[in-house]
């Protein structure tokens, strides 16, 4: 999968733009505040329809417009596919093919991308809030029924939660809500172990093409029911045991909305003995194993976005990423240094980025 071109109207500090992608790398230079990032956040966008930083839809929409479109055709072995987001405060409107896309599960994972951000160094200290819902957007854009089930568990542990709360608890309907939450969360926890088995038996080998100390790296998955089997006899039965708890709590204390995922290193949380550069060298593994993950299900490499990738790594860590880059997955990296150019020996297309606009596109055949 490949982005030929993306366009954009309105969307953060662009007014309008239109970028003809390499197949292979692109880097787009310029200096802080010019916009890379939010070109790297429309291509995320069409991917999951949210943000990466975390902000409201509305955000995207530049100053004063009424509203933001984000558009690209992307080629694959067959034929050109034409995405569409329009947003706008009413909501998204979403196209496939020039076709209206009703159902946002029916989009998601159409472009499937994935991103390194400075932002997820926030990983390691987030809330397990945060680090579950990183772990189940990309579970989401590779799963349909993974999607289905994380819709279904939230609204059935929405209607108990407030069931709990009522002065006077119908406990026939209790026992119904808590039935069908044990079984929504079934095919959800048995993703997440699938996905997190992969990642551990390759997140080393990444990592030590990176550093010559290695870390003995794994996540750590917290779950409710760890390594149980026959899951939704067994939840049923945990809510059981608990239930005067949850009474007391007005609220439902367990389940997969309480798992977390945890970085450890030689049995030590990374997040409490990794320098700030051992930090960026793990994430950085995670996401390119995740790069394999995603081709292991679908046979199709995803789009890599890196944003500002290079900053707090030295010369070494710069060459020694970019040789570790996937050579059959897209590839686009968002810099301020132009010297680092001289580090790719790659194809790759050049562009430079000035308030909004993109001012020079320049083509090296490396």
């Amino acid at each position: 999968m490949k982005i030929k071109s993306i366009e954009l109207n309105s969307f953060r500090n662009y007014d309008h733009v239109k970028c003809e992608l390499d197949a292979q790398l692109n880097v787009f230079i310029g200096a802080n505040g010019q916009g890379k990032t939010n070109l790297l956040e429309s291509m995320a966008f069409l991917s999951s329809l949210r943000s990466f930083r975390q902000v409201s839809d509305s955000d995207l929409i530049q100053f004063n417009q009424d509203y933001a479109r984000v558009q690209c055709v992307l080629e694959d072995d067959i034929l050109n596919k034409r995405l569409s987001v329009m947003i706008s405060t009413n909501g998204k409107t979403l196209r496939y093919q020039n076709q209206l896309i009703r159902k946002t599960s029916e989009f998601i994972g159409l472009v499937n991308t994935v991103i390194f951000s400075p932002v997820d160094l926030n990983f390691f200290d987030d809330s397990p809030r945060i680090r579950r819902k990183s772990i189940d957007l990309e579970a989401g854009k590779l799963s349909r029924l993974y999607l289905r089930q994380s819709v279904e568990f939230n609204k059935l542990l929405k209607e108990r939660n407030a069931l709990l709360k009522e002065s006077t608890i119908d406990r026939t309907l209790l026992d119904v809500l808590t039935r069908q939450l044990a079984k929504s969360q079934v095919e959800i926890i048995l993703y997440r172990r699938k996905l997190v088995n992969f990642i551990n038996e390759h997140i080393n080998e990444v990592y030590n093409k990176f550093s010559k100390t290695p870390l003995d790296l794994k996540i750590a998955y917290q779950e409710t029911l760890p390594s149980e089997k026959d899951l939704e006899t067994k939840l049923y039965q945990l809510y059981q045991a608990t239930l005067e708890k949850d009474i007391f709590f007005r609220a439902t204390q367990k389940g997969l909305h309480r798992d977390d995922f945890i970085f450890m290193a030689k049995d030590m949380e990374v997040s409490k003995i990794a320098s700030q550069g051992q930090k960026r060298l793990v994430l950085l593994a995670f996401k390119l194993v995740l790069v394999d993950y995603i081709y292991h299900e679908t046979k199709d490499y995803p789009i890599l976005l890196l944003d500002d990738v290079f900053s707090e790594l030295d010369q070494h860590h710069q060459k020694t990423l970019l040789a570790a880059l996937p050579q059959d997955s897209q590839t686009m990296i968002t810099t301020t240094q132009s010297q680092v150019l001289s580090e790719i020996n790659k194809q790759m297309t050049v562009f430079t980025i000035t308030d909004g606009q993109l001012t020079s596109r320049r083509t090296y055949n490396g």
